[in-house]
């Protein structure tokens, strides 16, 4: 793929909400309702970061906190640290679809975004889950991409290696090389997590699967 392709794709922002209806996905953030019919091509990816130590599948509880009071989430979340998107530590659903006004991407977060119209429950370990399943029962026109399954992060802006630093080996992400390169194609992608970067490739090298 093109790497000026990154440029059009919207930025990582959960909905606040999202409920299944008989025949339309009804999103809502940002202040507005969206609908996404379920016949809709479209590219789905899952991503579930790899529990780690340090690491759980738990978002900030405030984090939470401060969308039901503001109806919505800020690309960056100081509460989660310093250059942290809301994903990043959270299993998350990325449902990428086209609309008249370009490209749709929907972002349901594992205690962020409210689900409701799930023939499922969704509480429990394995609720978010029955989201997903939900998703691959209904939008029986779209691919589901799984590669971002047990992704091992590989840290932050914080932990990233100076300039002539030794080499460390599988340390693909969070390098001061791809920071600068991601950020000449534009200052948004400067700060990319490494889940957010990694959905987005995920789409990229899918959708002609869809086309």
């Amino acid at each position: 793929v093109e790497g000026s392709d990154l440029v059009d794709i919207p930025p990582q922002i959960p909905a606040a909400s999202v409920a299944f209806e008989d025949d339309r996905l009804r999103i809502d953030g940002d202040g507005s309702e969206r609908l996404v019919a379920y016949d809709t091509p479209a590219i789905v990816v899952l991503g579930r970061p790899h529990a780690s130590e340090g690491q759980t599948q738990q978002t900030d509880p405030s984090l939470a906190a401060r969308l039901s009071r503001r109806g919505r989430l800020r690309r960056r979340t100081p509460s989660l640290g310093a250059e942290t998107g809301a994903s990043d530590f959270s299993d998350f659903l990325d449902l990428y679809v086209p609309s008249d006004e370009g490209l749709r991407r929907i972002c349901v977060v594992k205690g962020v975004t409210g689900v409701s119209g799930l023939t499922q429950d969704l509480a429990g370990p394995s609720g978010f889950l029955n989201v997903v399943k939900e998703c691959e029962a209904r939008f029986h026109n779209a691919h589901f991409d799984r590669r971002l399954v047990d992704m091992r992060l590989r840290g932050g802006p914080r932990l990233v290696v100076p300039p002539g630093s030794p080499h460390r080996k599988g340390f693909s992400f969070a390098t001061t090389a791809l920071a600068e390169l991601l950020g000449s194609l534009s200052p948004d992608l400067g700060d990319a997590s490494q889940t957010d970067l990694s959905s987005q490739l995920a789409y990229l090298t899918s959708r002609s699967r869809i086309a």
